[in-house]
Order: C-alpha cells, then structure tokens, then sequence
C-alpha cells in the first residue's frame, strides 16, 4: 500500500476516534466504550425494530439470529477453503456466545453487577468477552501461519502486522489517550464549580496542562507510528535484495529514529513533570508521567543489531564475490 493511502487512511482513524470519543462524552446510553462497539448499537436497534410493530419484532428476531449466527456461517466459508484447525473451534464458541450478548445487549435491564448495578458497564463488559473470544481466534490462526511460512511469507506475515501496529498505535493516542482527556476535564468541571474559578485562572491553566498531559502521552504511540513506517521501508529493501546498500541504509535510519524517539519520550517526560512542579501553585489537578520504556529499549538493540548484521552480511558477501 502507498505511503501516501496509509497517511490518509490512518488520520482518517484518528479523525473517528476523537469523533467516537467526544459521542462517547455526551452520548454514554448510545456510545458506552469501543468494547461495546458494535454490540450496544445492535442492541439498541433490535430494541427499536422489535418495539416498533408485530413486523419489526418478527424482523428483529430474524436479525438478531442471523447476527449470532453469523460467526458459524464463516466457520462454512473458511472450511470450503482450507481444512479446519483446533483453534477455528472459537468461531463455533463465538456463534454460541454471541446469543447471550446480543440479547442482554437488547435488554440491558436483565444483566446487573452488584458494584455497578445496570450500567453501560455491562454491556462494555458483554462486548470485551465477545472480542475476546475473537481476538483469541486470530492470534492463534496467525501463530500457525507463521509456523508453516517460508520467509518471504514471514516478511509479508510482518508488514501485515506492522500495518495492524500502526492503526493501534492512531488508536492509543487518538482513542485511549484522548477519552483520557475527556474523563479528566470532565472530572475537573465536575469538582470545580466555584465561581472564583474564572475562565483565565487556574481552571484555564490546569485544562492547558491536562491537555499537555495528552500531548505526551500520546507522543510515544506517534513516534511508533514513525518507526512503524521506517520498519516498512527496511522490510520493502530486505525484499528487494538483503545485501544492497539500501537495506544497510535503512536498518541505520531504523536504528537511529529508535534512538532520537527514545530520547524525545524521555525528555517530554521528564520536561512535563518539571513544567507542572513549577507551576502546581496554579493547578487544580496534577498528574505526574513516570515512563519505563523498557519495550523501546529492546526494540532499539534490536534494530541496532539487525543494522550491524545487516552491514557485516553485507561485507561478507562483497568480501565473498571478489574471492570468487
């Protein structure tokens, strides 16, 4: 895919993240969580289609086993392709599971918590189970096809995976990371009603920092989302030949982004905790950043040793072709 589609269509996710998120604020009844995605709205509307009619109601009946069973019809599809697994099983388990989900997603007032009583809660609860058993399937089916591939699969299996990486990381900084910031501010309105509190006091200046607060902790997932793309490029040039100079080139620029983005997290970090330090005098909330970035470290010394393996396959090779 063109570097240019994949901008356009990762900042059209981040687009509908914040929009999902500013629903999830003012809507809560219809927009409880992206666990309860899809689920709560296909509640919802098999509610009002039932609601509506003896028709709508036969209709939502149909609907609504046709959706649970929708799982098991792809379990038909896949083995007219290829022979059953073990873990295609879960698709069976999903069709079954599904029946419960959907029907207490239509009828939340069945489903209670006893901390949380009959909340949106539930049905956010329903719906991870769901993707759970989901999620399950795919990653055992991708740890049998890595399995069986040769390498050329495996660098297609990778680019795949780094593209899934990409539309996670839109989705941290974008999704988890800006309801962060939605909760935040409004937990501070909701606290903070006084009327001393003026638009260009401590109220503007601490609503200034929690977005500041969002800002650096959503910049480790864009400078992942930067290396993801170097990753690419280095996977495109190991395809074309392992050896040229090219793949050298991009292992080195792989190596050093890792390690300019490493220092950039730290240093926003450690800037962002001094910044609220001097001005906490003037805050109504603080909220420190403390960040290991143990899982950086590791991929930089991976991308440094896969520069340097790269660089000495190469002088043997060169070193190899003279002799011959």
């Amino acid at each position: 895919m063109k570097k240019k589609l994949w901008f356009s269509l990762l900042a059209a996710e981040a687009a509908v993240c914040v929009a999902f998120c500013l629903l999830q604020a003012r809507l809560s009844t219809v927009f409880a969580g992206l666990l309860a995605f899809p689920f709560q709205q296909l509640g919802l509307g098999l509610r009002a289609l039932s609601l509506s009619g003896a028709a709508g109601n036969a209709a939502a009946i149909v609907l609504y086993v046709a959706l649970c069973l929708s799982p098991a019809a792809a379990l038909l599809f896949i083995k007219r392709r290829r022979k059953l697994r073990g873990e295609d099983a879960l698709l069976g388990v999903l069709a079954v599971f599904l029946f419960p989900v959907l029907y207490l997603s239509i009828n939340p007032g069945l489903f209670t918590i006893p901390t949380q009583g009959v909340s949106e809660f539930g049905v956010s609860l329903l719906g991870g189970c769901a993707w759970s058993v989901l999620v399950g399937w795919a990653v055992l089916r991708l740890l049998r096809v890595l399995s069986e591939s040769d390498i050329g699969r495996l660098q297609r299996c990778l680019s795949l995976l780094l593209g899934v990486l990409a539309v996670y990381f839109v989705y941290a900084a974008f999704g988890v990371c800006f309801s962060e910031l939605l909760s935040s501010l409004d937990t501070l309105h909701k606290n903070n009603t006084a009327s001393f509190l003026s638009s260009n006091g401590p109220m503007a200046m601490t609503e200034a920092f929690l977005a500041l607060h969002w800002a650096v902790a959503a910049l480790p997932y864009l400078l992942d989302l930067a290396i993801v793309f170097a990753a690419r490029r280095l996977l495109a040039e190991l395809n074309a030949d392992r050896y040229s100079e090219a793949a050298v080139a991009a292992a080195d620029r792989l190596a050093a982004l890792c390690r300019k983005a490493l220092a950039a997290v730290v240093l926003s970090n450690v800037c962002f905790n001094l910044l609220q330090l001097l001005f906490a005098s003037s805050l109504l909330v603080i909220s420190g950043l403390l960040y290991l970035p143990l899982f950086s470290i590791a991929f930089l010394l991976a991308a440094l040793l896969l520069a340097r393996f790269l660089a000495e396959n190469r002088q043997l090779k060169q070193d190899n072709d003279l002799f011959i």
